[in-house]
């Protein structure tokens, strides 16, 4: 791991601590999904997929579904370097149907384009 990439994990778990000693769910969640970037990273995959389904689930809990959708991406980019192709295809559908749900075009795009690199469908019958 670089010098960045380690001072970045030892600030994100503070910040885990520290939200999990306070019981703020949100910040928990970005916390945990921050944690899964850095691993992302520094290349640690299984760690990243750990801790970014873990975010997934605290989001899942509050109902904080926007930030659902973002971490949905962040773990289809980890099965992307895991060359999980189903994982990918479950995560981007899963976003894409959030993000148009909640109306949010950039995002909606953004999951596209992603699919689109890949030439898979996001249509859920493909």
């Amino acid at each position: 791991m670089t010098e960045n990439v380690e001072r970045a994990r030892e600030t994100g778990l503070r910040a885990l601590e520290i939200t999990g000693d306070t019981k703020y769910l949100y910040a928990f969640g970005c916390a945990q999904r921050a944690l899964g970037r850095i691993a992302r990273a520094g290349g640690a995959l299984a760690e990243a997929e750990d801790r970014l389904t873990g975010a997934l689930r605290t989001f899942d809990a509050i109902q904080a579904r926007y930030e659902g959708g973002r971490t949905h991406l962040d773990l289809a980019a980890v099965a992307r370097a895991q060359g999980n192709y189903g994982a990918i295809s479950f995560h981007l559908r899963d976003a894409h149907q959030v993000f148009r749900a909640l109306r949010v075009p950039n995002y909606v795009e953004r999951t596209e384009r992603f699919a689109q690199g890949l030439g898979m469908s996001l249509d859920p019958d493909r």
